[in-house]
Order: structure tokens, then sequence, then C-alpha cells
């Protein structure tokens, strides 16, 4: 899978991820939530290794001037494969 964007924002003491195309910028999401919500924001890449999803996360989003965490990949990989 090719390498895509996202967000992490706090909701309601949550932290959630939103996933996107490389196209779209980082601050467009800035509307939608208050930019004191966004708690990381970077790239992502999805593969699969050994029949288990594996997801690795990286670098930053400039125009947010948010930086992608290690624990994001966690809560992609729980979005991506709906373990909630």
């Amino acid at each position: 899978m090719d390498d895509r964007k996202y967000i992490i924002v706090e909701e309601l003491g949550c932290e959630v991820a939103i996933l996107f195309n490389e196209l779209i910028v980082h601050s467009t999401f800035v509307k939608a939530y208050c930019k004191e919500r966004i708690v990381s924001a970077g790239f992502f890449r999805v593969e699969i290794k050994n029949k288990e999803l594996s997801v690795s996360v990286y670098g930053e989003s400039a125009t947010l001037k948010r930086k992608s965490r290690p624990e994001d990949s966690i809560i992609i990989k729980r979005m991506l494969s709906n373990d909630w």
C-alpha cells in the first residue's frame, strides 16, 4: 500500500485517527477540528507481514506543526482492524 496521511484528534477524551489521501493537505482538518484538539499528524504505511497487519508512522505535518508519535501506529492499526 502507498503511504497515506493521518491526524490524531482528541474526541471526548479518546484519541481517534483520521486517515486520508496524500493529495489532501493536513491543515484542511483545522476547519473541522480545533487545532488544539489535533494531537499529532504525519504519514503512515500499512503492510501485511506473516498474515499480520503492520502499521508504521513517520514524519510530521509542516502546516499543522505536529509530529508523528510511536503510539500513533497502534491507534491506526486498531482503527483499520476494527479492534476497539
